[in-house]
C-alpha cells in the first residue's frame, strides 16, 4: 500500500469505549474507537453499529454523515470496511468476530477480553488465521511507544526482575485483562496462581469479579494483585521492583517515573532516588497508538503487537484466577 492509502473502518458500540468518553470525559482526546479513527489522517469512518436506540439517536447527532446501524446485519449488507472495532460486551465478541469475518474485513481490533471463555477465543483465533483476517485485542498499552520502550529497556534500567505489585480497580476482566496482560508481556506466562475474591469491591460490568491474587512466573517472580473499592478513587498502578532501580507506572499508565538505586543517605545500605525520574509520556493517546498500528498492520510494516493468542492467554489466566478464587485461593497450575 502507498502511504496515502486510506483505509475505511467501522465501530460496532458506541457505548463508553466506543463513543461516548469522547464527549463526556476529561481525559486527552481521543479516548475511543470512533475518536481514534476520526483523527488519523488514514482513516475513514464509513459506519457504526449501535443496538440502543436512544444511544444510536445521539451517535446520529454526533457523527453527521456517518451511517448509524441498529445491527451488523445491515451493517455488512451495505458495507464491507477494511478495519471493524468490536466495543460491545465481551460476550457478544464472539458472534461479531464471526460476522466480520464473513463478511470479509481485513482487520478486527476486539476490545478486551478478546471473548467470554477461552473456547470462544480459539474459535475466534483460527477463523481468522483461515480466513487471513488480522485479529488485534485492544491491550491498549502495547502499542504505545513508552510501554514499547521500558519494557525492552527494563534489565538495562533496574536489572533483575525481583517483584511487580499491582492496584486495580472495576473488575478483574474489566480493568484486570490490561493487567494479566501487562504481566505475560514483562514477565511471561504464570506457572501458578491464587486468588481470594473481594466481595466488598464493587465492578461495573455485570457479573464481572474482584480478586486479590499472587501469581508466580517462571522465573520465581512473584506478583502481588490487590483490588480496590472503583468509587472511592480510581486506581490503576503497577510498581516494578529491579535489583537496581523501581519503574513506578500511575495515571493509568500516563506517568510512568524510574528510581535507581544510589548510595544511602538514611544508612550505610543502598536506597532509591527519593525523587524518580519521569518519563516523557508519548505524544500519542493510547487510541491514537490503536489506530496507526492497525494502519501499520495492514500496510504490512508492523506485525501485530497484540494478537489474538496475546487475547486467549490473558482470558485462560482470569479464568484460573477466578478458578481459584471460587474455591477459597487454591493454588492453580496452569500448563
Amino acid at each position: 500500500m502507498t502511504p496515502s492509502t486510506k483505509y475505511t473502518c467501522a465501530v460496532i458500540g458506541l457505548g463508553k469505549i466506543g463513543l461516548l468518553a469522547e464527549v463526556n470525559s476529561g481525559l486527552t482526546k481521543p479516548t475511543t474507537h470512533v475518536g481514534a479513527f476520526l483523527k488519523h489522517p488514514r482513516l475513514q469512518l464509513v459506519g457504526c453499529v449501535e443496538a440502543n436506540p436512544k444511544s444510536r439517536n445521539q451517535a446520529t447527532q454526533r457523527l453527521p454523515g456517518v451511517p448509524i446501524y441498529q445491527n451488523t446485519i445491515d451493517l455488512f449488507h451495505e458495507i464491507i470496511p477494511d478495519i471493524v472495532s468490536i466495543a460491545t460486551p465481551d460476550e457478544t465478541h464472539y458472534a461479531i468476530t464471526q460476522e466480520a469475518i464473513k463478511a470479509g474485513v481485513k482487520l478486527i481490533i476486539c476490545e478486551k477480553p478478546i471473548a467470554e471463555n477461552t473456547v470462544d477465543a480459539e474459535k475466534m483465533i483460527r477463523f481468522a488465521k483461515r480466513q487471513k483476517v488480522i485479529l488485534l485485542v485492544n491491550h491498549s498499552r502495547r502499542f504505545d511507544s513508552v510501554f514499547q520502550s521500558m519494557a525492552e529497556k527494563i534489565k538495562s534500567n533496574i536489572g533483575d526482575i525481583q517483584a511487580v505489585r499491582v492496584t486495580y480497580v472495576n473488575g478483574l476482566r474489566n480493568n484486570g485483562s490490561h493487567v494479566v496482560d501487562l504481566l505475560r508481556w514483562w514477565l511471561g506466562d504464570p506457572i501458578w496462581v491464587c486468588a481470594w475474591l473481594k466481595e466488598e469491591v464493587s465492578a461495573s460490568h455485570r457479573g464481572d469479579l474482584n480478586v486479590d491474587a499472587v501469581l508466580e512466573f517462571p522465573s520465581g517472580i512473584r506478583a502481588v494483585l490487590q483490588a480496590l473499592e472503583k468509587n472511592n478513587y480510581y486506581s490503576f498502578t503497577q510498581e516494578i521492583y529491579g535489583t537496581q532501580g523501581v519503574y513506578f507506572i500511575k495515571a493509568l499508565g500516563h506517568d510512568i517515573r524510574l528510581s535507581r538505586v544510589m548510595s544511602g543517605i538514611h544508612s550505610s545500605w543502598p536506597e532509591l532516588e527519593l525523587d524518580p525520574k519521569k518519563i516523557p509520556a508519548s505524544r500519542k493517546t493510547f487510541f491514537e497508538s490503536m489506530a496507526e498500528h492497525a494502519v501499520q498492520c495492514l500496510d504490512g510494516k508492523e506485525q501485530p503487537r497484540a494478537t489474538g493468542e496475546d487475547g486467549l492467554a490473558t482470558v485462560r489466566i482470569i479464568e484460573a484466577l477466578l478458578n481459584s478464587a471460587r474455591r477459597g485461593g487454591k493454588k492453580i497450575i496452569l500448563k
